[in-house]
């Protein structure tokens, strides 16, 4: 067997004809190229809308923001509000739900996607004072914005369910993790002290376990995890970057400070920013709290700190911080000032999130909790949460769009039989939407579940129809397509979700497959293994069968391969250090061997051809699938954009008017015309 070869680093002048040609096929059809050096906006920014405030006795405290994944129009802002419980506000300020609490809540944060009794969720975890013990507290939040309680969790001291020794927690911030899928919340004590918990179903509530921490379960007789290895520091908030597996902290004397995400991470981390008096000066105040993200794109836009100073004549106090978020840089400060509302002052809490939630925020929107809110009546105001355009804060304009386009002159694929072969290509988006290209053919949508997002969509043999898979196992059959069946969600791990399908040769079966390599057949597809009972270093993201139908491979986040029945391994990257995951798995044309794409549009060939990459081009969006294509391989982009490195003709893309809903796949028409 030949040397394999990957292709994550190629040859300098290698790379550059690949990339090129990529914008020569594509240029006017996909938008993927940003300026070098982003205009950041200038001066402060200002409030466009504002939550009622909260009780006489309540306390703004910490916000996060839940963007619908139906309609982004539909968002809500999050309020930890002291004994005031957890409020839900729309972007307009309205109060949507109040749901009151025991606890004096002071921090809360959510996430999409945890698996509660068979059904993916939205959780929101709120966490604050609980007597002598400190006290999460877990919701789901629905389209609507009402709030339903799941369970209470208590943290203290033996015998309380879980160890933590100190007492109240004062932050929360949450983490899915892109290597496992596992949900975990980072929970944080007034004197530095952090704990990472593994967040499970237990007979339907949800189960809190330390596996980072003190008394976590991998090191029962460990120390604390202190945020700078001392104890009694004091600490401001956390936010976890979700896709670059990193926790950031606020200390709020001293800086920021950034940490793995993972649970087998060390527990020491690395400061990005200081405090202007540290012997080594940087931007920040002498008291820094709130934290937020604001993703623009994949690996691309800003950490956002709240940094009021201590003292009033502090020329930075009220200020908030800009940075980088691949390189940590500073960017710039701002403040929130006055303009139809009052400003924001003495900030704790902060949330952002980039979208088009319309109105004034077509952007996307900062929010900040104001400690003084002097619109209600100063000097003893009842505190609230300012709204501010995402554009004033940070630069979110699009890419640059070049629209010249290069026409191609491409020939007919031919089969044996001399019936000319239809051409063109389907993607789906997250809502179950198909756009089809070229030849195929529209044979329907997939009407999804409530919480239910579409992963797959896999023509049948025919090229005259096709089945949908969302991740929670429902198969819709479209077309000629014959329905087989769904997964029973009962045979499921908790935290497993559904992440491709496989038709069989003749059409008559399928296999789905899952996040932890689990084959599951349907009709005439038959098992051949599968990688349930292992551990993986990265969730299993895409499927292929062989061009016999005796075997299958599936491929991890990671780049490793994991071949059955008759398909046969030709190399993978496993354990091979990557820029970013592998989305996909492709063969090349006569079988002998595979692609990789990475979600950068990096390609790593073994044993077949390397026809170019995307991997040295900043995407506007990452790549979400890929499928061979003529004598190549045509990728897609989250936002609909077409990269194709074929000599078969370019049909169209979503490049120039991208989708609500992000593209999830991509799948060719290569069949010949329908008799």
């Amino acid at each position: 067997m030949s040397a394999t070869r990957p292709q994550s680093n190629p040859a300098s002048p290698r790379r550059v004809i690949g990339a090129a040609l990529g914008l020569v096929l594509l240029v006017g059809a996909a938008p993927f190229l940003r300026p070098a050096d982003a205009a950041q906006p200038t001066g402060d920014a200002a409030a466009t809308a504002e939550t009622v405030p909260v009780s006489a006795s309540g306390t703004a405290n910490d916000t996060a923001i839940w963007v619908n994944p139906q309609d982004a129009t539909k968002a809500f802002v999050l309020g930890a509000n002291g004994v005031d419980g957890v409020g839900v506000y729309d972007l307009a300020g309205a109060t949507i739900d109040q749901v009151g609490l025991t606890a004096n809540v002071t921090g809360i944060d959510t996430r999409d996607g945890f698996m509660l009794g068979g059904s993916a969720i939205s959780l929101v975890t709120a966490v604050g004072d609980g007597g002598d013990n400190g006290m999460m507290h877990f919701y789901a939040i629905d389209p609507a914005g009402k709030l339903s309680k799941k369970s209470d969790v208590t943290l203290g001291p033996a015998p309380a369910p879980v160890d933590w020794g100190q007492g109240d927690i004062s932050s929360v911030c949450m983490y899915r993790s892109p290597a496992s899928g596992n949900m975990y919340a980072f929970v944080m004590s007034a004197n530095g002290e952090i704990a990472q918990m593994h967040l499970t179903e237990d007979a339907g509530q949800v189960k809190a376990q330390t596996v980072r921490g003190y008394h976590s379960v991998t090191q029962p007789a460990g120390a604390a995890w202190d945020v700078n290895g001392v104890e009694q520091t004091t600490v401001g908030a956390c936010v976890v970057d979700d896709e670059m597996q990193t926790l950031y902290v606020s200390e709020k004397e001293k800086g920021i400070w950034k940490f793995g995400a993972e649970p087998t991470d060390p527990m020491t981390g690395s400061l990005i920013d200081t405090a202007t008096t540290a012997t080594s000066a940087g931007h920040l105040t002498d008291r820094t709290l709130g934290l937020a993200l604001a993703k623009t794109g994949e690996g691309s836009g800003y950490l956002i700190a709240s940094s009021i100073g201590s003292v009033a004549t502090d020329p930075a106090a009220n200020s908030f911080m800009v940075y980088d978020r691949a390189t940590s840089a500073f960017v710039r400060s701002f403040r929130v000032v006055n303009g139809t509302f009052d400003p924001c002052e003495r900030t704790d809490g902060i949330a952002a999130a980039v979208g088009n939630f319309g109105g004034s925020f077509t952007t996307g929107v900062f929010v900040c909790m104001d400690n003084k809110n002097t619109n209600s009546g100063a000097p003893n105001a009842r505190q609230n949460y300012k709204l501010v355009p995402l554009e004033q804060v940070a630069d979110m304009a699009p890419p640059v769009v070049t629209t010249t386009t290069v026409p191609q002159v491409t020939p007919t694929t031919v089969p044996v039989d001399g019936t000319p072969n239809r051409s063109g290509y389907w993607m789906v988006g997250t809502e179950g939407r198909v756009y089809n290209f070229g030849d195929a053919k529209s044979y329907g949508d997939a009407t999804l579940a409530a919480g239910a997002q579409a992963v797959d969509l896999e023509p049948t043999p025919s090229g005259n129809g096709y089945w949908i898979v969302d991740d929670q196992g429902h198969v819709f059959a479209k077309g000629d397509a014959k329905a087989f069946g769904d997964v029973s969600r009962s045979i499921l791990n908790p935290a497993e979700v559904i992440t491709s399908l496989s038709a069989t040769k003749s059409g008559n079966g399928y296999w789905v497959f899952t996040s932890v390599g689990r084959a599951i057949p349907f009709g005439d597809a038959v098992f051949y293994g599968d990688m349930r009972d292992t551990k993986l270093n990265g969730p299993v993201l895409d499927s292929i069968p062989t061009a016999s139908g005796k075997g299958y491979y599936m491929v991890g986040s990671d780049g490793g391969i994991f071949s059955f029945g008759d398909a046969v391994f030709m190399g993978s990257m496993g354990g091979k250090p990557l820029n970013k995951p592998v989305q996909s798995l492709v063969p090349d044309g006569d079988g002998s061997g595979y692609w990789l794409v990475a979600s950068d549009g990096g390609i790593f060939a073994f044993e077949a051809p390397f026809k170019g990459s995307m991997g040295a081009i900043k995407l506007n969006k990452p790549v979400t699938g890929m499928v061979r294509y003529g004598d190549g391989y045509l990728m897609v982009g989250e936002d609909g954009g077409i990269f194709s490195f074929s000599t078969k003709a370019f049909v169209g893309s979503l490049g120039d008017n991208p989708p609500a809903k992000p593209i999830t796949s991509v799948a060719a028409l290569d069949a010949p015309v329908a008799p």
